[in-house]
């Protein structure tokens, strides 16, 4: 646990020092395969609410390109996801 408490110490220091850059280099530091179950994941947690707010979906336009996604990956987990997934 003490392992996983560094981890958010280390992310929530970077995510302060450049929270413009936070998004871009977490998505950087992730295998490339790994991208559209990041997305799928978030996706899902965005709309657990069963609603997209604007910041939100800006949100999920940043993830898209920092996890460089083309268009047809990025429908992918859309397409899979009902709008009515709500928050346990």
């Amino acid at each position: 646990i003490t392992e996983l408490g560094d981890v958010n110490a280390s992310v929530a220091a970077r995510m302060a020092a450049r929270p413009e850059q936070a998004l871009t280099e977490a998505c950087a530091a992730l295998p490339r395969e790994m991208g559209p179950s990041v997305l799928a994941h978030a996706l899902d947690l965005v709309l657990c609410d069963g609603a997209l707010a604007s910041a939100e979906a800006a949100f999920l336009n940043d993830l898209i390109a920092a996890l460089g996604l083309d268009t047809e990956t990025a429908r992918r987990p859309w397409r899979s996801t009902s709008l009515t997934t709500t928050c346990r």
